[in-house]
């Protein structure tokens, strides 16, 4: 049984035993340096876990009892997982992927271990006297007491004597508690759109509304993409790009045409901006697996387009970055940002139709464009009929995703389990396609050495083998996206509102 105490004032030993009646054994303080590791998005913390650098230790990582899962000796730490060793990276890669590593809070106690021996010498109580250092104006101390197998009565009497000079405290005293005792808040930015969104509200404002809040979200990534702390930065800065030109591209006919090209055609630029980065990034951030696809003797001509292409991405970066801070750039970008505040003009067609009433509309057409490339798609079909489709369930995912909160959850979860089969095939497909696009664009390039020409003609070989296998099983994907279970349930969720509709 543990017992957590906060000392009302700072005790010294002799005061403990007068108190407690008993003999206190102590070993000396260990200072603790700590620094906590986390993502932007505090991804390790909101896990339940803690991940900290201790000075003079090296790194570790503490599970939600706050048992010490991992320990591995380091002087300092990476910016990417994919730079630690196991066990560290295996705990860490489901819940950190391409995220950096960011050291976000520092903190100093001094840990002492204790034991209260009773008048037989026995030891009846283990403890740990903590005392943080870098909090202001009273530095204070907390007890962990842990009662030895047979001696509970002893060591609450033990507590009954702190009384004095002791609180409860309200939680457990783990490294979390310490940490937030030591000033430690975790506030992670939104990684998610909150829309609470009316369902009878007219279409054009809460769709305008929408596209101004994942305007906002892709903002946010400006400042990461810029130090580059890491990918993942300019991969949310389009994807919430994507989804709001997505959503305008939906809703076209509900917006006058001279609103709708005002804002797409420069939430188009905006990211066209970052089409060359984010290509080299995704390359580059899979380096093993394009390692595991070729035999060993290709490996120094990777090695060598790996160099290559980070230095392109370096040159590319800059660009971007430049870009970012130009003021034609701002100054667009914050036009924008006006005009989706302004009240929408209603005197499109359904503009004013409630949203709910037009999603329905709109998920029900999405998902027919679906069912009706299930008797048009066979294994002749041109690839770029294939990417339509993959483009088809992008945009119902998205209705799906953002107007979720409409419908019923539990099933529309269910519905977006059921399309993501699909889109997790179409997307692999296109993947590899994408991939041997852009390595043969390389070697039509110059400059490339005959080691590199020889390890992109490889990759391009495996790739496109890939790539076949995905296209062997996009048939047997959409049909069964389009099968008659799934199809009754978007019937039975989505028609009745659309009905009230009456548009198209």
């Amino acid at each position: 049984m543990n017992h957590y105490l906060e000392l009302k004032q700072s005790l010294p030993l002799a005061d403990l035993e007068q108190l407690t009646r008993m003999r206190v054994c102590a070993e000396n303080p260990e200072p603790r340096q700590l620094t906590v590791l986390d993502t932007v998005d505090w991804a390790i913390w909101m896990s339940g876990q803690v991940l900290v650098h201790v000075a003079g230790n090296g790194l570790e990582l503490y599970d939600r009892d706050d048992q010490l899962s991992v320990a591995v000796p380091a002087k300092r730490w990476p910016s990417l997982i994919a730079q630690l060793k196991d066990p560290l990276f295996s705990a860490l890669k489901p819940l950190v992927s391409v995220r950096a590593l960011l050291p976000q809070f520092n903190s100093r106690w001094q840990e002492q271990p204790l034991a209260f021996l009773n008048s037989d010498d026995k030891i009846v109580a283990r403890a740990t006297l903590y005392h943080l250092v870098d909090t202001t104006p009273a530095p204070p101390s907390f007890l962990k007491i842990h009662a030895l197998r047979g001696y509970n009565q002893e060591v609450q009497a033990l507590v009954n004597g702190l009384n004095p000079v002791t609180r409860t405290c309200p939680s457990a005293i783990t490294r979390k508690f310490l940490l937030q005792r030591c000033g430690l808040n975790p506030n992670p930015p939104a990684t998610k759109p909150g829309f609470h969104v009316n369902p009878d509200l007219p279409t054009a404002e809460i769709v305008l509304r929408m596209v101004a809040e994942l305007l906002s979200l892709a903002r946010q990534q400006e400042e990461g993409l810029i130090a580059d702390i890491d990918s993942e930065f300019t991969h949310q800065y389009r994807v919430n790009l994507r989804k709001g030109r997505s959503l305008l591209s939906l809703f076209k006919k509900e917006l006058t045409p001279q609103l709708y090209c005002a804002i797409q055609k420069p939430l188009k630029s905006m990211a066209k901006t970052t089409n060359q980065l984010r290509d080299l990034d995704v390359f580059l951030l899979d380096q093993d697996g394009y390692r595991a696809m070729l035999p060993a003797h290709f490996h120094p001509g990777l090695e060598g387009l790996f160099k290559r292409l980070r230095g392109r991405r370096r040159k590319v970066w800059c660009k971007v970055t430049a870009t970012l801070k130009q003021e034609e750039y701002l100054e667009t970008a914050q036009q924008l940002e006006q005009r989706l505040k302004e009240p929408p003009d209603l005197s499109a067609p359904r503009s004013g139709t409630a949203i709910k009433k037009r999603v329905s509309r709109k998920i029900l057409s999405q998902y027919r464009k679906i069912k009706r490339h299930d008797a048009r798609i066979d294994a002749t079909t041109p690839d770029d009929r294939v990417h339509e489709v993959r483009i088809e369930a992008k945009k119902l995912r998205y209705l799906l995703e953002l107007f979720a909160e409409l419908f019923a959850y539990d099933q529309v979860r269910q519905l977006i389990k059921a399309l993501k089969k699909l889109q997790d095939n179409l997307g692999r497909f296109n993947d590899y396609s994408s991939q041997c696009l852009f390595l043969e664009s390389l070697l039509r390039g110059a400059g490339i050495k005959t080691a590199e020409r020889d390890a992109i003609s490889g990759l391009i070989a495996v790739l496109y083998s890939k790539q076949q296998h995905e296209r062997g099983q996009v048939v047997d994907m959409i049909a069964a996206f389009s099968d008659t279970e799934i199809a009754e349930q978007f019937q039975k969720l989505f028609t009745d509102a659309a009905a009230q509709d009456g548009g198209s």
